[in-house]
This record gives structure tokens, sequence and C-alpha cells, in this order.
């Protein structure tokens, strides 16, 4: 579920209302379905007898959880893993360009699993027709997430939808490999993209060699030739999707369904288990007294943990005028107080 809280914001408003016209466009296994389109609705804010207006769209519940995840609690792909998923990647990319539209917010965050291990592309918020501002099929807006932007996405500068879409593609696949980004931002004082820049793309695998500490043929050079184009300094020189498709790292062996789905439901479970460990870790972290009054009050422990990080961030501890005496004021009066303060 995608929520728009300001009602009021004419460009949030007409994102998220795009978002669902495309979703009602868009039919394709390796994309998420939708299941409401924008509509407008009510929702209990904080304090929680507050009710607020807001604008929401719903899709399909992708119960395996996102891509980032088994990346990040459960290590980085093999290679055949990786290109197993790929494969799924690129068939939905594929379909987004052949049906004229670009992603334009491509990452990992954006990928998703079925409990099928299916990949699933998610929010299109920036996504756009491919044919442009004016017919010709370039955008000048500033549109993604900086880390995985092209370099000729700058703002007052135009670029080619499709190719931006290629070169974030290059990235995720990168951190499926090797469980972290390949450089910071693609700009010319990058530490790693640098090279691709100056076209030595052998000076920076080198130096992501030497700074990660990896053994030699620590990836294929099949695998290295298939990044270095997609993530060329020149947009004209990366490669299309058939290209992609058609290389020989891609066209080497994945494992069958079955074995996927083995690995990950044991990745899965260690997800899990990482995930309970942090919220618990996360609950002993909060302060007693609001830890307390959020549960008496039904309070879900995200909406606790925002008010104690806001707290927490302007005071370093809990001012003593939210207990009298060493004795526990009631809940509401407790929160009551505390808004008050931190709002002041």
């Amino acid at each position: 579920m995608k929520i728009q809280n300001n009602l009021f914001d004419q460009i949030e408003d007409a994102q998220i209302q795009n978002e669902s016209n495309l979703y009602l466009a868009f039919n394709h296994e390796n994309i998420t379905q939708l299941i409401k389109p924008a509509s407008q609705g009510m929702l209990h804010g904080f304090p929680p007898n507050e009710l607020i207006n807001v604008r929401y769209i719903v899709s399909e519940y992708i119960n395996g959880g996102e891509l980032f995840d088994y990346i990040a609690y459960t290590g980085k792909f093999s290679e055949q893993v990786a290109r197993y998923f790929f494969n799924q990647f690129m068939n939905g990319l594929s379909y987004l360009h052949t049906a004229c539209y670009v992603h334009r917010d491509i990452k990992v965050e954006n990928l998703m699993l079925d409990s099928n291990c299916i990949l699933k592309f998610i929010d299109f918020g920036f996504t756009a027709r491919s044919q442009g501002d004016n017919n010709d099929g370039l955008f000048s807006d500033f549109k993604g997430t900086e880390s995985y932007l092209a370099p000729e996405v700058r703002p007052g500068q135009q670029y080619d939808g499709i190719k931006v879409d290629i070169f974030a593609a290059g990235i995720v696949l990168f951190i499926m490999l090797l469980g972290h980004p390949p450089f910071y931002k693609a700009n010319a004082q990058d530490p790693f993209y640098r090279y691709f820049r100056k076209n030595r793309p052998e000076d920076f695998w080198s130096v992501i060699q030497h700074n990660y500490s990896y053994n030699q043929g620590f990836v294929s050079d099949e695998f290295k030739q298939l990044f270095n184009k997609m993530v060329d300094f020149k947009p004209a020189n990366r490669p299309n999707i058939q290209m992609i498709m058609q290389s020989s790292w891609l066209k080497g062996p994945i494992p069958k369904d079955d074995e996927i789905k083995d690995e990950f439901k044991i990745r899965l479970k260690k997800l899990e288990e990482k995930r309970i460990k942090e919220e618990e870790e996360q609950k002993q972290k909060n302060h007693p007294i609001i830890h307390d009054a959020g549960n008496n009050l039904g309070i879900g422990d995200i909406q606790i943990q925002e008010l104690d990080n806001k707290i927490m961030k302007k005071f370093k501890k809990i001012p003593g005028k939210f207990t009298y005496k060493g004795l526990k004021m009631d809940p509401k009066l407790i929160l009551s107080n505390i808004i008050n303060y931190v709002t002041q």
C-alpha cells in the first residue's frame, strides 16, 4: 500500500494518481498487480484518536519480502542465482520498455520476491512514457535515487530514460553478486566511477578487488564485460535489452526452480530470525515510559519508535515532569504531555 497524507500537495496527488493509472495498464508476471486504484479515505493518525485524510493505492501482497533484505541479511548471491533473478528482472523491464514506459527509479529496494521466488517490480511513482517530454525520447526532470542515477541525469540536462534504466539495472546486478554498490555516485569525484569516466574499467575492478579484499577471479570475466557496458559513461554505448539477454553471461547456467525455492526457504528463515532480533533490540532501546504508554493505548511498535526517536533526538533523556514522585502517570496524560513538550 502507498499512502499520501497531504491532499493539498498537487504534485504528490498527481504522482499517486499517475501510478494508479500505470498499475491498471500493466499486466505481467514480474510487475506488481493493483488491487485498489487511487482512493481517498481516513487513517488513524498520532495521537490515535486523530483522523487524517489520505489518498492511497493498494497493490497485491507480496509475502516473500524485498530483494534488498535478502542480500543485506542473508548475503550476496552466487552468479547462477543472480542470473536466475536477473533473467526475470530483464523480462519485466523488457515488458515496460516494449509498452513504451521507463521506470526511472530502478533499485534493489523496488524489487520484491513472492512465495514462489517470482521477482516483482514495485513503485512506479517516477514512471513515464518513454517518448519523453517532447516526443523525442528525452527527459529533463530530475527523477530517481541518487546512488543509482546515470551520470547524464543532472538538473537542466536531457537524458534518455531507457538508457538510464539500463544503467540502474547494472547497479542492481552488481549488488546481487557482490552485496554492495559498485560506487557512491556516478560522477567525476567518485573514487570508483571515475575510472568509467576515463574509460578505464580494468582499473575499476582492480580498485574494487583491493578495497574489498577479494580474491582473484571473484567474479567472472563475462560478468565484468556485461557490467562495464551497462554502466558505460556514454549512454550510446550501453546495450539494449535484447543485447543484454543475448550476452554470454546471461546465457550461462541457472538453478532449477526447486533449487531456488529450497535455498530461499533457508534465506527467509535467516531473514525472519534477524528481523525479530533487531525488533527486540530496538524495543529495549525505547524509553520504558513511552513503550508502556504506547502499548496500553494500542499504538503499534512503529509509531512508538517514531515518537521515541523524535523525543530522543531533541532530549538526552525523558524530562522528569512525566513522572510524579516516581509513580507513572496515566498513559494518555503521558503521551499528551510528551507530544505537547516535543512540539513546543
